[in-house]
């Protein structure tokens, strides 16, 4: 897909993210919802090491990894967001990259971080962009993955008219897609937002 085509879904929810930066910083940096992942996710890793950060935005994620010695590569397609990133977490490395065409070799990373961003990828791309966070992956790789549970799709707007494109499945279709692209699932549970959202929840580790 062209990602020049502002015409798609896609194309459309980059457009909002690079619209709200300064609104969604404001509205989620003190947000805390993640803090029993992130420490969970420090107890099954165990030590630093080359993580990539899938669908960054502007950079929360790292401001927790990177002063904990995680060497962190973020990406996104929102231009704006990696500028807030890059300010938010000056020792992170940031680059312009759709998720689902990773341009990494095989076995990059030590671990993979991908909070709230598969939402976005439409459903008939999962697989294969599942099977791009295996390969860029080492043997027994990490990989930490949340997004929102429900069936089918939507567009979402924010009070400006923004909208953003959501793809939302069931506990049990994630849990075979990640089977299928190679992971082992070593944890899973729900988790529900203030908002009533709730989300799927995975800790997985790369097959072999």
């Amino acid at each position: 897909m062209n990602m020049d085509q502002r015409s798609d879904k896609v194309g459309i929810t980059i457009e909002t993210y690079d619209k709200i930066v300064d609104y969604y910083v404001r509205t989620h940096q003190h947000f805390d919802f993640w803090d029993e992942e992130y420490k969970q996710f420090g107890r099954i890793a165990k030590r630093a090491g080359k993580m990539l950060d899938v669908g960054c935005g502007p950079g929360f994620d790292e401001e927790y990894f990177s002063p904990k010695g995680f060497e962190v590569t973020g990406i996104d397609l929102s231009e704006k967001m990696l500028i807030e990133a890059e300010r938010r977490s000056p020792k992170s490395t940031f680059i312009k990259m759709d998720i689902r065409k990773l341009a990494f070799p095989d076995s990059s990373f030590d671990y993979l971080w991908c909070c709230a961003s598969i939402l976005h990828v439409p459903r008939g791309e999962i697989g294969e962009t599942l099977k791009g966070f295996a390969r860029v992956l080492k043997g027994n790789g990490i990989m930490f993955l949340a997004t929102k549970k429900g069936t089918g799709e939507d567009m979402r707007s924010y009070p400006d008219g923004s909208e953003r494109y959501f793809v939302y499945y069931q506990r049990v279709e994630l849990e075979d897609l990640l089977h299928e692209s190679g992971f082992d699932i070593l944890e899973s549970h729900e988790k529900v937002e203030s908002n009533k959202d709730t989300w799927l929840v995975f800790f997985c580790k790369k097959k072999g």
